[in-house]
């Protein structure tokens, strides 16, 4: 792809597909305390401005969380613009990202936005943030100062105002630590992280899922209520499953093609499923606790606004009295600086 072709057919105007209003397409269904902690973090991510970073293996759905994120925030009536920062060339990527005036390169014989400004209003997500070259890094830390974007061959500058999701597969701080990240860009967009487990760390949570997904796949197809044999629900509760939700959903829709009836059987199944592992050990067997995730969101917003109590509570949402009010409800020293 060269530096003009754009993919805004394929990614920037692709609508949210119709779906029930559960959260993250199964990214944060069940009740395990750590898919609790993953929804409450979600719920804060919505009632707030700050930026947020998505961790976890391919297929875990960080896209659809991050859509979820936008529709229940108050930019959810504006548009969530997605792009892949690995599909394109570090030219290409710079045009996609912001756009390019009239006679700049070869091909542009019009004024083109980029994607930061299609954005403007609503969410903007960039996946495989890693992929991000460090000199468009340094170009978007600057915008989110200012404010402002300069489109590539222009010396004009438009205001722009979006909210910043980005998603990695990756270990971003050993990246930060090898040099292929800049520190300050990856403090930038990691105010608030939300890590997505893998599938094979959630068997206990898959029947739900199946149910969930089910649930979906037969209303789009007219089937209605579908359900699982006990001996397809066991093979489906012991794979691996190397591509995580988004694997079960495909398995699911393909046993729903080759099922006869509303019963799906161990013979819809894909015969090819290998056993899972044993489960990980629980990370911190004392999951964060409501006051300690809202001291965690002050403290950030705090520091993304250099302890500016007033733009602090702007992007929390809240005023600059409530504000001051949790902060001495948490017993939070009074911050006027940022740290580092």
């Amino acid at each position: 792809m060269n530096a003009f072709e754009s993919s805004q057919g394929e990614q920037m105007n692709d609508p949210v597909p119709e779906r029930p209003l559960l959260p993250a397409w199964g990214a944060a269904l069940g009740e395990s305390p750590e898919t609790l902690g993953i929804r409450h973090r979600i719920e804060m991510a919505q009632e707030t401005d700050l930026p947020v970073l998505m961790l976890g293996e391919s297929g875990t759905g960080k896209e659809w969380t991050a859509r979820d994120i936008h529709a229940g925030s108050s930019r959810g009536e504006r548009p969530f613009i997605a792009i892949s920062c690995g599909t394109f060339t570090e030219e290409a990527l710079e045009v996609e990202l912001f756009g390019c005036a009239r006679g700049a390169m070869e091909e542009a014989t019009a004024d083109r936005a980029g994607a930061i400004e299609a954005a403007t209003g609503g969410t903007l997500y960039l996946d495989e943030v890693e992929q991000l070259p460090a000199t468009l890094q340094a170009k978007l830390l600057r915008v989110f100062e200012e404010g402002r974007l300069r489109r590539i061959g222009d010396v004009r500058t438009v205001p722009v105002d979006f909210r910043l999701i980005s998603g990695s597969t990756r270990d971003l701080r050993r990246i930060v630590s090898a040099g292929g990240m800049r520190r300050d860009f990856f403090y930038r967009i990691g105010v608030l992280e939300i890590e997505l487990p893998a599938l094979r760390h959630r068997s206990g949570e898959i029947p739900s899922l199946v149910g969930h997904f089910l649930g979906i796949l037969g209303n789009r197809v007219g089937r209605g209520s579908l359900r699982v044999t006990p001996e397809a629900m066991d093979l489906l509760v012991h794979h691996v499953w190397p591509g995580n939700l988004r694997e079960l959903r495909n398995v699911l829709e393909r046993a729903l093609i080759s099922a006869k009836d509303q019963v799906l059987g161990r013979e819809h199944i894909d015969p090819e499923f290998s056993p899972a592992p044993p489960p990980r050990p629980a990370r911190d067997p004392r999951p964060r606790t409501a006051a300690a995730e809202e001291r965690a969101l002050i403290e950030a917003a705090l520091r993304d606004s250099c302890g500016n109590r007033s733009r602090a509570a702007m992007l929390l949402g809240i005023s600059r009295i409530t504000l001051w009010k949790r902060m001495r409800r948490l017993g939070m020293p009074g911050i006027t600086r940022a740290r580092g």
